[in-house]
């Protein structure tokens, strides 16, 4: 039977389960998950904004308006709220319309990297480190001398930061011609225009649980490819393509897939061809994740096929510490399972947490990863590492991927 088979019967119920799960997760892929600004911070970024009326300004990522809302009440600007959740736009939409502010405020469904910013007075963002970075082109190629961009929580590197508040995390910038070329060409050199290979293996934070798979996917990628694959969109692109289920873990064949896919050489270590896992649950919870379990097998099965069709180097036998050491020795970096919690105890998950990490060399008695969940640069002893790598209580094998460019 079929995955598709499999699915038919659910397919409504899922439907409708993915579109409210993308009305929030899209603006993680264009933007940041929506999380709330506080009133004090609101209050700081408006303040530091130095705000006169009728000044024009923009929200990228508005959520439910507050910080415009807040501004208007204040200031009497003319402002522009983005949000890529059609939920948020029509909520903001009415609520100007109650305040009696919709001549002055307007809110657009779309995509903050399609706004024009060419009129904006003052930009406000509450995004995530990487897509303020993404936008630093765009900012500088639009915005015209004397424009602030204020920011919460993230910097803008490369930027004249003309005013801070530590406490707040509030950070002010201020566009002027100077600046413009200096700004384009410094991102230009960071993101690994012209082909340039950055020289060591860049950090992603994954987006939400389950995505760790897909976030070691993008950090080998901005490895080998330039540091533009360290986006959002490239994580979420790849999880929905290798999830075993919907919003759910990832393994080996369909992280290999995901490596070929973009042309890299790929070679995938595992201890059986085939795919177990068992979680430790009982009662109602217990049979679904039984379910879920089956689904995932058919998935796996379809990923092993693919990885075959696209010339992974599939290597099936006993998978240790050593023979992850001789695949890196190139300073390749690894994909590795493992079980988190023999680094970093959790006490919500006392059973392990299966979790992937991209293992960059290794040292006297230890090892140097990247965790997506914990931080970049983890370094652990090579006997916690092994142990880590022990994944039996899962009745899951070990299993890790390298991939290296086609022409080394």
């Amino acid at each position: 039977m079929t995955p598709q088979e499999v699915l038919r019967p659910f397919l409504p119920l899922l439907f409708a389960i993915l579109l409210l799960f993308l009305s929030f997760a899209l603006p993680t892929v264009w933007g940041a998950p929506w999380f709330p600004t506080s009133r004090q911070t609101a209050d700081r970024m408006i303040e530091l904004a130095a705000l006169r009326p009728r000044d024009k300004v923009f929200d990228l990522g508005c959520g439910d308006g507050r910080i415009l809302f807040r501004a208007w009440k204040r200031a009497r600007v003319r402002g522009v709220g983005v949000d890529i959740n059609p939920w948020w736009v029509l909520m903001c939409r009415a609520k100007a319309r109650l305040l009696r502010a919709h001549r002055d405020l307007t809110f657009q469904w779309t995509n903050l990297f399609k706004v024009d910013l060419h009129e904006a007075d003052v930009v406000f963002l509450y995004l995530l480190q990487e897509t303020n970075e993404s936008l630093l082109p765009r900012l500088a190629r639009q915005l015209r001398p004397g424009a602030r961009i204020v920011s919460n929580s993230f910097t803008l590197p490369g930027w004249p930061m003309v005013a801070r508040d530590d406490g707040s995390r509030v950070y002010v910038y201020e566009m002027s011609s100077d600046d413009r070329s200096a700004i384009g060409l410094d991102q230009a050199a960071r993101t690994g225009a012209n082909g340039a290979t950055p020289p060591l293996v860049p950090y992603l934070h994954q987006m939400m649980i389950g995505s760790c798979g897909p976030a070691c996917v993008a950090m080998v990628r901005g490895h080998y490819l330039g540091l533009q694959e360290l986006r959002p969109k490239s994580e979420m692109r790849d999880w929905i393509r290798t999830w075993l289920f919907p919003f759910g873990m990832t393994e080996a064949y369909g992280l290999a897939t995901a490596l070929s896919r973009h042309g890299l050489r790929v070679k995938l270590y595992k201890e059986r061809p085939d795919f177990r896992v068992h979680f430790r649950f009982g009662g109602l919870l217990g049979l679904i994740v039984k379910a879920f379990a089956a689904w995932a097998r058919l998935y796996s099965q379809h990923f092993r096929r693919t990885a075959l069709s696209q010339g992974v180097d599939v290597r099936i036998g006993p998978v240790e510490l050593e023979l992850v050491r001789r695949a890196t020795d190139d300073g390749s970096p690894a994909v590795v399972m493992v079980d988190q919690s023999a680094y970093a105890p959790d006490a919500d998950y006392p059973d392990g947490v299966l979790h992937w990490v991209v293992v960059l060399r290794f040292e006297e008695e230890a090892v140097v990863f990247h965790d997506p969940d914990l931080g970049p640069e983890q370094r652990v002893s090579t006997a916690v590492f092994e142990k880590a790598m022990d994944l039996s209580a899962f009745q899951i094998d070990r299993q890790f991927v390298v991939a290296v460019p086609v022409a080394r």
